[in-house]
Formats: structure tokens, sequence, C-alpha cells
């Protein structure tokens, strides 16, 4: 049995002393390794096309959206172009608006004058009445009271000429 446990047991030191590297091995060895190396390098070209044509897709994704914003950007400035446009009408309605509120505000204005222009007319004319008997008795009078009488009528006339304004 040590025997046979004898011949079972190698030493590393037998094992390399023995067996020689074979140059048909080595050979055999270094084309196998070539042929792994060439698949690993498909893999990774295959891999890296792959990727590129995922970056190709997503950046034309991107570059789609931001002609499709830039469009969008365009069409409000058209908008906003357009709002102008209306804003400055409208301004110039309100303009137009407000000069007939203010021309209406003076028609107002002189309506409501009307009942004083029209007592100032009524007492005109009783003034000028009032001045023309003055005259008449005026040219019956001498002296003295008819120097009175021509102040009184002149006050008169000036008290015309106040409410004429």
């Amino acid at each position: 049995m040590a025997e046979a446990s004898r011949e079972k047991v190698h030493s590393i030191q037998d094992f390399t002393r023995s067996e020689k590297p074979r140059q048909d091995d080595m050979e055999d060895i270094k084309r196998k390794s070539e042929k792994d190396m060439g698949k690993v390098a498909i893999f990774i070209s295959i891999l890296s096309v792959l990727l590129l044509v995922i970056f190709f897709f997503g950046l034309n994704q991107n570059i789609t959206g931001l002609n499709q914003e830039v469009q969008n950007l365009g069409a409000l400035r058209q908008d906003v172009a357009t709002l102008a446009t209306q804003f400055g009408d409208i301004q110039q309605t309100v303009g137009s608006v407000q000069e007939n509120v203010g021309s209406l505000e003076n028609r107002f204005v002189e309506l409501e004058k009307l009942p004083a222009q029209t007592r100032n007319m009524i007492l005109m004319n009783d003034l000028n009445a009032m001045n023309q008997r003055l005259g008449h008795i005026g040219s019956q009078l001498s002296g003295q009271q008819a120097t009175r009488l021509q102040e009184a009528q002149q006050l008169l006339q000036q008290l015309q000429t106040e409410l004429a304004q």
C-alpha cells in the first residue's frame, strides 16, 4: 500500500522536470487565445457600434425636440407681435374715447350753465328796459337830478356788461 500511495503522490519538481512544454502545445494555446481575442475584439466592436447607434438616435431625438421648440418660439414671437399691434389699437381707441368723454363733459358744463345764461339774458333785458325808462325820465329832468339819473344809467350799463360775460 505504501507503494500505491507513493505512485499517486507527485511532487512539483518532478512534474516540471519531467514534462517540458512542447512547441505544439504552445502553438495550440496561442491559436486558441488568438481565436478568443478575436471573439472579444468582435464583441467589443459590435458593442461600440451598438452604443454609437443608441447615442445617434438619442441625439437625433434631442435635436428634433429642440427644432420643434425653436419653431414654437417663432410662432410665439408672431403672437406677441400681433398682441402688441392689438394693444396699440386698443390704446388709440381708449384715447379717442377719452377725447369723446372730455367733449361730453364740456357739453354738460355748457348745459349746466344754460339756466344761468337764460337768467342772465332775462336780467339783461330787464336792465335794458330800465335803462330806456331812465333815459326817458332823464329827458324830462334837469340839473342835479339829471346827473344822478345818468350815474344810475351808467351803473346799469356796467351791470349789463358784467352779466354778458
